[in-house]
């Protein structure tokens, strides 16, 4: 449910807006006025944070006075207009307004309209929501977010949030060995408002990293994109950064967190499908509207006989980002341990390098082909 400021000149219509706002199912009034309030009295009701506000046109000059205050105060809260005759409505108030609808409006129209503005209000990357996405089911996405989330929090103030966003086959409860008491499902299907305290309250803390599991359920009923789009905001707003693991198939509502990611991570092994598939599912994000510069390939468990780097990236067209080695036997201890990789291991030190780039000011910056060719000798060395 989103929260709603409601303003209206009069008792009567107030009343008939509230009435709507609650059939729709998606609203809840945080605060009611039957005035158009102005000056600090403006400026203390913004301090509620709604996510829309209704604003009754009833009486034009002064409504739009109210909305053109809201705006400098809340510049991205989006305001509905609500009128007796929109089509003889002043087309300059159209432009103070996100959508202007008559009054009293239907609640199946009321209920799409919040959808549309409320959804294109929330269109800003978060820079610390960091997706990690496998080509395909086997990719070793689940290890590397794992892994990378330990060596991001031994880093100074970093709060680190890892929600495993695979519904009925996420495996890191078994990885951590670590038996799931809250879960994302109850979070996402719980009645009530999704705030810090409800998700504090569901994750589990192991090595020093915050996690939200998966209970291997299909949550019911299914959740909104709203509910992910609340999710995302109370997530980045209490944990830097928030690590979510995702499967390669996606419930179109959780596509919500691939569109507000600062950076999507493609995770692929070097075999020839799985490469396609990084590449199809590399297009398909680009197609859905997601910039160029916030998807970033990684390649796992690369060994000497794979194809190379530059053949990946000629395959790919795309720069890899960097390269994890391929180790089982230090994967598999870990799990046995329900542990984080052994920092005795090079790939620990491979995920503490990969840490260091995400939490770099500068540009993501991919390895060059000296870098890796430098740590392949130095793993053979090592031998």
């Amino acid at each position: 449910m989103f929260s709603a400021l409601l303003i209206s000149p009069t008792s009567a219509r107030c009343q008939i807006l509230k009435s709507v706002a609650m059939e729709t199912g998606q609203l809840l009034l945080a605060r009611m006025l039957e005035e158009y309030p102005r000056g600090i009295g403006l400026t203390k009701l913004m301090h509620v944070e709604p996510e829309v506000v209704l604003l009754d046109l009833d009486e034009n000059d002064s409504a739009l006075t109210c909305a053109d205050g809201i705006r400098q105060r809340s510049p991205k809260t989006p305001i509905l207009g609500f009128t007796d005759q929109p089509s003889s409505f002043d087309p300059d108030g159209f432009a103070r307004l996100d959508l202007v609808l008559p009054f009293p409006p239907a609640p199946e129209e009321l209920a799409r309209c919040v959808n549309q503005v409320v959804r294109q209000s929330l269109s800003d990357a978060k820079e610390n929501l960091l997706v990690f996405l496998p080509a395909k089911a086997g990719s070793g996405a689940t290890t590397i977010v794992r892994n990378t989330a330990a060596a991001l929090a031994e880093l100074p103030g970093k709060r680190v949030l890892i929600v495993e966003g695979d519904y009925r086959f996420g495996v890191l409860s078994f990885m951590l060995d670590q038996k799931v008491e809250g879960s994302l499902q109850d979070l996402l299907t719980a009645s009530g408002e999704l705030d810090g305290f409800r998700l504090d309250q569901a994750v589990t803390e192991r090595d020093g990293v915050s996690v939200l599991l998966s209970d291997r359920s299909i949550p019911e009923p299914a959740p909104g994109w709203e509910v992910y789009a609340r999710l995302v905001e109370v997530a980045t707003a209490h944990y830097s950064p928030v690590l979510v693991d995702l499967p390669e198939t996606l419930p179109p509502e959780t596509r919500e967190i691939l569109r507000r990611a600062g950076k999507i991570f493609l995770v692929s092994t070097p075999d020839v499908v799985a490469l396609k598939l990084a590449g199809r599912t590399y297009s398909e994000l680009i197609l859905s509207g997601i910039p160029k510069d916030r998807v970033h390939v990684v390649l796992n468990r690369w060994q000497e006989g794979d194809l190379g780097p530059r053949e990946v990236e000629g395959f790919l067209q795309r720069p890899v980002l960097h390269i994890f080695p391929n180790d089982d036997r230090a994967v598999r201890t870990s799990v046995l341990r329900g542990e984080a990789i052994s920092p005795k291991a090079e790939l620990w030190k491979s995920f503490q390098v990969f840490a260091a780039k995400l939490t770099a000011p500068a540009q993501l910056t991919p390895e060059t082909l000296g870098d890796r060719l430098r740590s392949v000798l130095h793993r053979e060395a090592r031998r």
